[in-house]
C-alpha cells in the first residue's frame, strides 16, 4: 500500500509540474557564461491585436523558460534576451493575449506551435528569421 501511494505521489509530481514547467524559471546549479540571443518572427497573413508571440525553451543549463516576441513592424516580431550558453530546443509558439500567472506571463489560450528551432547553440548571436504563414480558416 505504501509503494502504491508513493508512486501515485510521484505520479501527481510530475503531472503537475509538466502543466506549468515550461513557464517555470529553475535556478541554475553552476555559473555559465550569458550570451545575448534574438529572435525574429514574420507572420505572412493576417495579425489580430490579441495574437501575442512567443518562444518557449527548455532546458537550458538546468532552466525551463519563455520569451514574448514584440512587434518590431507590421508583421514582424523579435526578442533580444541574454541566455546561458548550451544547447537546447526552441519553439515559436502563437497564444490570444497574455495569462498572468504566479510564475509569470505566458501565452493565453489557445496556444499554437509555429514551428521548433533545434537543438540549437545559443552561441549564434542571432537565430534564422522564422517565417509563419498564417493558416486560412
Amino acid at each position: 500500500m505504501k509503494i502504491l501511494l508513493g508512486l501515485v505521489l510521484m505520479i501527481s509530481a510530475i503531472a503537475s509540474s509538466a502543466t506549468s514547467g515550461w513557464a517555470r524559471t529553475v535556478p541554475v546549479s553552476a555559473p555559465r557564461p550569458d550570451t545575448e540571443s534574438v529572435f525574429r518572427l514574420s507572420v505572412e497573413g493576417p495579425v489580430s491585436p490579441d495574437d501575442t508571440f512567443w518562444v518557449a525553451y527548455g532546458p537550458l543549463a538546468g532552466t525551463w523558460g519563455i520569451i514574448r516576441l514584440h512587434a518590431r513592424g507590421p508583421k514582424l516580431f523579435e526578442s533580444r534576451v541574454t541566455l546561458p550558453r548550451g544547447r537546447t530546443v526552441f519553439s515559436f509558439i502563437e497564444g490570444r493575449g497574455v495569462m498572468h500567472t504566479r510564475l509569470g506571463a505566458v501565452p493565453g489560450n489557445p496556444v499554437t506551435t509555429i514551428r521548433q528551432v533545434g537543438p540549437a547553440t545559443t552561441a549564434r548571436p542571432a537565430f534564422p528569421l522564422v517565417v509563419w504563414h498564417v493558416p486560412i480558416g
